[in-house]
């Protein structure tokens, strides 16, 4: 996290501040805190402020700071966090009266063996409270990104069985899983979300990693391969690349996606007729520079949303030569040595005609009949194999089933890149 930088309001001027997520303070004379928000993008958000028509509130605002302060973050989420924990600890004039207002929003962890992780209003004895949020769709979108690392238990009494949440994977169902072991393990993953919720994430990635290998320096693949999925959904979180829907009030995402995965499958249906719901889209890339350091990525969306928990990197083993298409094989053929792993209702291939081709050979060598598809980046075009003969579709570019196409394709080639650059850093660091 970045140091704090100050510019004065008189001389606001939007170059001097960087087109990067953060929290911004505006600061009287006397350096006191008037008012605390968080931004996706700084230079957007704090121009806002100084151009055209502002109410009352905002205007109050300028008329009163002498300068203004902000935070780089290296990420949304962690944006979100550390606002919460400035407007609890500076309690600004202009920020919404934080005790009486309903729409402030914490998070509690209740002090239980097993402790029930869910939303409060007002302060409890009974747990452990983080915020307040001044959103109650970020406190939301909050939890469901930690629940895909640390599964925890929502539910506010223990049922006599286990829920859908186990089935899911989101809860480890201390309601019948509650020997001293999952007590234990369920108290560590507990000790996680409240270092995270205080804003300790490179801490906890630092010692995922440790952890992830000397589980495999002593060959213990199951244990590194586990910690291995906390580590990548810690690193997720970094990533400038939430939905701006989350801070929109009215919007609801789940609806968003859902249809949008409506509109996927009714498209796809026409092409495709072993076609099924698509709870679970598996799409691919890879990347390298002049074939070093090549990577291949494969990203899961279930019920057309990101499910970090599922994400996987390959280092490729093959030639340090760049041939995408060779690699795309690779990554797709080691993935397919993992049947526990469940397959996709749908593939999706970064790429055209070559790179598809490389995964419909893979998937006839396993004897699989899983539909499968490219989408080019240049035009964003469907590329779609029917008998002996590529068929190529453009959907509108707003159309919501290439919305979600471009969604999954985007977070495989982050992915990709993602690990890529890890490689080479490490490799120029060694």
């Amino acid at each position: 996290m970045d140091k704090n930088q100050e510019i004065k309001t008189a001389s606001f001027s939007p170059k001097k501040i960087p087109a990067k997520s953060g929290v911004y303070l505006f600061l009287n004379q006397t350096g006191k805190a008037i008012y605390i928000g968080k931004a996706i993008n700084l230079r957007h958000r704090l121009s806002s402020y100084f151009q055209g028509k502002i109410d009352l509130k905002t205007t109050q605002i300028i008329n009163r700071a002498d300068r203004v302060s902000f935070i780089i973050t290296p990420s949304e989420f962690e944006a979100l966090i550390l606002e919460a924990k400035l407007i609890k600890e500076h309690q600004p004039k202009y920020n919404v009266c934080l005790k009486d207002d309903k729409r402030y929003l914490y998070i509690k962890i209740t002090k239980e063996d097993f402790p029930q992780v869910g939303t409060a209003r007002k302060t409890t004895s009974r747990a452990i409270l983080f915020g307040p949020f001044p959103s109650a769709k970020t406190v939301r979108f909050i939890l469901k990104q930690i629940r895909q690392i640390f599964p925890y238990r929502s539910c506010r009494q223990m049922p006599p069985n286990a829920c859908l949440y186990q089935d899911l994977g989101l809860c480890p169902a201390p309601c019948v899983n509650n020997d001293q072991k999952n007590k234990k393990d369920y108290q560590q993953q507990i000790k996680a979300i409240k270092r995270l919720l205080s804003g300790q994430r490179q801490s906890l990635i630092n010692q995922y990693q440790k952890e992830m290998s000397l589980a495999a320096k002593k060959t213990d693949y199951e244990t590194a391969n586990q910690v291995k999925q906390i580590y990548n959904g810690l690193i997720f979180l970094t990533q400038q690349r939430i939905d701006p829907g989350v801070f929109l009030a009215g919007l609801d995402l789940k609806d968003n996606h859902q249809d949008r995965l409506k509109s996927l499958e009714k498209m796809l249906s026409g092409y495709f007729d072993n076609l099924e719901h698509l709870t679970r889209i598996e799409a691919y890339d890879v990347a390298n520079l002049a074939g070093q350091e090549a990577t291949g990525s494969l990203v899961v969306f279930n019920q057309g949303q990101p499910d970090i928990r599922q994400y996987r990197q390959f280092k490729i083993k093959q030639a340090s030569q760049p041939n995408d298409v060779k690699m795309i094989a690779e990554t797709l053929s080691r993935r397919l040595k993992h049947p526990e792993w469940p397959y996709p209702k749908l593939i999706v291939v970064d790429g055209g005609k070559p790179q598809l081709s490389a995964v419909l050979t893979i998937l006839k060598e396993n004897n699989l009949d899983i539909p499968a598809l490219g989408l080019a980046k240049k035009e964003e075009t469907v590329i779609i194999k029917r008998g002996s003969y590529f068929r190529s579709i453009n959907l509108d570019r707003q159309s919501p089933a290439l919305l979600v196409l471009r969604a999954i394709r985007d977070e495989a080639h982050r992915f990709a890149q993602k690990y890529h650059h890890y490689l080479r850093k490490k490799t120029i660091q060694s």
